[in-house]
């Protein structure tokens, strides 16, 4: 496919000055978003459709809070694919603007200011208006974080596969996320939802219901999961669904036993790098050191691991402290890696053999031990001389 100009709204220090058609490749890679990304498909996607641009300096700036204007922006290049044409106003997104209030997305009276970050509920009444979808005017209560008041057009995005929320509650039920604001990485989710619903609404509802069925499905697999009971070892409890030994589901926690058994045993357990991995990391191995050692000894473990995380640190800085007869060192791995080490000396069975053994031999001899008896011997066959 041959080259084509992108627009691209270029952002110093969060203000917008104005548009800039940039010639961009569709299949070249921003430098800040990698194919493991859970972005990284829509992002393309959404690029090579021309509905999205970077910031400039082949940057995409995934995790950046998108605006108002922005959205707006996407919505209207998705409804009108000739609007990118169009003269230009005194602001760049005043042509954007001026097309949702002429097709109903923005009440005529409608106030916004437009380089706010947008909440979430918004993107979905915007969204449910530019694609004519009627309000929801039952009484059902899908997510739990939203009032009976609210419902109009988060239950009708969710109805026709607009929304999927952004998690779930701890009871369970399904949160919305209001008041939250969106990603420029969810922006661009959203915009093929909305693009493949506007081409196709059965096509592109049957799709999204399976994906649905799947995600409902794997949520109640892992709730079921985390109802099963605790693994114990070596007086640790691991937390309801998490095991003690190898590699967790969560990103690699793991604890291990290491060194010679006969000196020292030696417990391993480290949290890794990435916001949810981190999350689960600590809850799991305060849970863990709490179980056998109390929750002062677990927090304290948690505060030293952290601190060095989130400070200036060496590589291989630690901090060692000794309580219920157990010496824990934590240690600092860089970036926000960090382990905890546990160990307890015990004594080595040689010890014993050999001190039973001398023990058998000393009453053979006299009641002193080989060497000694030795020693007596040479000393008083060879006296010593002046």
């Amino acid at each position: 496919m041959a080259d084509s100009p992108t627009v691209a709204m270029e952002v110093y220090n969060g203000v917008m000055p104005s548009q800039k058609v940039i010639a961009a490749t569709n299949n070249e890679n921003f430098e800040d978003i990698k194919s493991a990304d859970w972005y990284y498909k829509d992002v393309m996607e959404a690029r090579k459709a021309g509905l999205i641009a970077g910031v400039g300096n082949n940057r995409y700036a995934p995790n950046s809070v998108i605006t108002y204007a922005e959205y707006i922006t996407i919505l209207a290049r998705i409804l009108d694919n000739t609007i990118n044409t169009k003269p230009e106003g005194k602001n760049w997104y005043d042509k954007y603007i001026e097309y949702a209030r002429e097709n109903g997305i923005i009440g005529n009276n409608e106030g916004i200011d437009v380089m706010a970050g947008i909440p979430r509920e918004e993107i979905v009444r915007f969204t449910c208006k530019a694609l004519k979808i009627e309000p929801y005017s039952g009484n059902e209560i899908i997510f739990g974080d939203v009032k009976a008041g609210d419902v109009e057009y988060i239950n009708a995005a969710y109805k026709e596969y607009l929304t999927e929320g952004s998690g779930r509650l701890n009871s369970g039920q399904k949160k919305f996320g209001i008041g939250e604001l969106s990603t420029r990485a969810q922006l661009a989710t959203m915009a093929n939802r909305v693009m493949s619903y506007k081409n196709d609404p059965i096509a592109y509802k049957a799709e999204r219901a399976k994906a649905r069925e799947v995600a409902d499905k794997a949520y109640e697999a892992e709730k079921a999961r985390l109802s099963q009971p605790q693994q114990f070892y070596m007086g640790y409890t691991a937390p309801p669904g998490y095991g003690l030994m190898g590699v967790k589901p969560d990103g690699g926690l793991q604890i291990g036993v290491y060194g010679d058994i006969t000196y020292e045993l030696n417990v391993e357990m480290c949290v890794s790098e990435g916001i949810d991995n981190r999350e689960k990391g600590i809850y799991w191995v305060r849970e863990v050191i709490k179980s056998k050692f109390g929750a002062e000894i677990a927090n304290r473990v948690i505060e030293i691991g952290e601190r060095f995380a989130n400070g200036n640190y060496l590589t291989n800085a630690r901090e060692i402290f000794e309580a219920q007869g157990y010496r824990f060192e934590v240690r600092y791995g860089g970036g926000q890696w960090w382990a905890i080490y546990i160990s307890k000396k015990i004594r080595i069975w040689r010890y014993f053999m050999s001190y039973w053994n001398n023990r058998r031999i000393c009453s053979a001899n006299g009641g002193l031990p080989p060497m000694v008896k030795r020693k007596k011997y040479y000393e008083g066959q060879y006296p010593k001389t002046a």
